[in-house]
């Protein structure tokens, strides 16, 4: 029989969904009814309201997470191209422990110290007066993305899970990556 003529597990009877038996190991017991007919749901990354070009003068960039120098680079080339930016200040031992509230326990130590920073200053703006929707609408964060060995390809997730937890899930995270540069949407 071809595999395209076999039966599908959930066509036969229940023995029909256990794993094959291989000599002296145990068959695994067929699964709930309930679980073999539920749908499978694949977790897809929230879609987020993008940055456009319109917003430059009225939405306010927020550069963290990188080493000084370049974030005032950063910094120069947006204000140069008409939009206003601010750099976060200097992560400090509130920003860890805010970022530990709030973030993935296997992040590592930089992404909690930028997590928490960027809270911490959001909170502040909150406690000035703007509400989340204000905040949201006004300020949006610049990160830098990669793929590669190490975790810093996961900093946008993580510090958008960071922002959900601390009740700022509208807040938006804009990633400057190697595979789009400067040819990035911008709407």
């Amino acid at each position: 029989m071809s595999c395209s003529n076999a039966p599908h597990p959930s066509e036969g009877d229940a023995t029909a969904s256990r794993s094959p038996a291989l000599p002296g190991l145990p068959t695994a017991p067929a699964l709930p009814e309930q679980v073999r007919e539920s749908p499978i749901r694949h977790y897809r990354r929230p879609l987020e309201r993008p940055f456009l070009a319109s917003e430059a003068g009225k939405t306010t960039i927020l550069i963290g997470g990188l080493t000084r120098r370049h974030e005032e680079f950063i910094k120069a080339v947006f204000e140069g191209s008409g939009h206003k930016c601010e750099i976060l200040p200097t992560p400090d031992q509130t920003a860890f422990h805010i970022g530990k509230e709030y973030g993935n326990n296997g992040q590592c130590s930089p992404a909690y110290y930028t997590a928490g920073s960027l809270i911490h200053f959001l909170k502040q703006l909150e406690a000035d007066g703007l509400s989340r929707r204000e905040i949201a609408d006004r300020y949006v964060f610049f990160t830098a993305g990669s793929c590669g060995p190490c975790r810093f390809g996961m900093y946008a997730a993580e510090y958008r899970m960071a922002l959900q937890s601390a009740g700022f899930g509208d807040f938006r995270v804009i990633r400057f990556q190697q595979d789009d540069g400067i040819r990035q949407s911008a709407g």
